[in-house]
């Protein structure tokens, strides 16, 4: 009904978004490509949008219409336009751009450091020495692939990977179920409560890393994230019985974020360990496979939430899930 408006919101969050960023990051004196990296990232509009947008319309400072164009935006309630569902539009437009650019990439960017025309001579023999040679039998994709799925330390990184996102995605959606399981039904107040856990997340990102040189490496510091985020997450079914600790919801939220400190703790070390036990054109495959491969878990996680409280009535027990897919 107002395509003017819809095709505005959606130019704001393609293009005015990426300029603003990529003002943002040049201005704090970042490179341009690092500036151009951000921008195109966040060319794009998440869950949190919606949430955000339903607490507006909700505390009546943002009207109806302006939570519609968001949607419209967002390509959600474009049913029905060239024939096609709401959802199969959303995968054509962000499909289409990322298959442009991977064929762009594909013939734009050199094969290898030696080839790379903004490397000097000095970089390049670093870059090289660092990737080390190749070893036969990776002269094919098949060669490669080959080597890539038969390192034990690859297909682990990859199953560890599917948990840690199913638990990690699962503690995403299903936070506001266990508030609203609180007894906390205004919503604003509910994203401001589920806010902590994420900054649990972002907290665990930011200093566990740091830790790596003291703990004597990125394996012995995954060993301790991941025992920590058994730990947290008894504390927390611990607590919701009543066993061993109060049944505070205070400290219920305190240990939720502690479980996603870990949790998100857990990726960076996972990738860095890799990194460093892996080289040439396998690495490149191997986090290509671990990265497709724990995706699953962010996508069964979810519903693996969603089907444990709908089975149990309890929000609480899906936690049992993190536990699990922990062990």
């Amino acid at each position: 009904q107002h395509p003017g408006a819809v095709l505005a919101t959606i130019l704001i969050i393609l293009v005015g978004k990426s300029l603003v960023a990529l003002g943002i990051v040049l201005a704090l004196g970042y490179p341009a490509a690092t500036a151009a990296l951000v921008a195109a990232a966040l060319a794009q509009i998440g869950e949190f949008s919606f949430i955000l947008a339903g607490l507006g319309v909700g505390l009546a400072i943002l009207p109806e219409t302006g939570r519609d164009l968001i949607l419209a935006g967002a390509l959600l309630s474009l049913e029905g336009l060239f024939g096609l569902h709401g959802y199969q539009l959303l995968f054509l437009l962000e499909g289409i751009p990322a298959i442009i650019i991977g064929i762009i990439i594909f013939f734009t960017l050199p094969s290898g450091p030696e080839d790379a025309a903004w490397l000097t001579e000095d970089e390049r023999e670093v870059v090289l020495d660092i990737a080390g040679g190749e070893q036969p039998g990776h002269e094919t994709i098949g060669g490669i692939l080959r080597s890539a799925l038969a390192n034990p330390l690859i297909v682990l990184a990859a199953v560890f990977y599917v948990f840690n996102m199913l638990a990690a995605y699962g503690i995403i959606f299903f936070t506001p179920s266990i508030i609203f399981a609180m007894g906390v039904e205004n919503a604003f107040h509910v994203g401001l409560i589920a806010a902590i856990v994420s900054i649990g997340s972002a907290a665990g990102l930011l200093i566990v890393p740091r830790l790596i040189p003291k703990a004597g490496g990125e394996m012995r510091l995954l060993w301790c994230t991941t025992g920590a985020t058994i730990v947290t997450a008894a504390l927390f079914l611990a607590s919701t019985a009543g066993v061993g600790l109060p049944n505070s919801h205070a400290l219920q939220i305190g240990i939720l974020a502690l479980v996603m400190f870990f949790v998100s703790a857990s990726q960076p070390l996972l990738w860095s360990s890799l990194m460093a036990r892996i080289t040439g054109a396998v690495a490149a495959t191997g986090l290509a496979f671990v990265s497709m491969f724990g995706q699953i878990g962010s996508f069964i996680g979810p519903y693996a939430f969603g089907l444990v409280e709908k089975n149990t009535g309890d929000a609480n027990a899906s936690v049992w899930l993190i536990l699990a897919a922990t062990v």
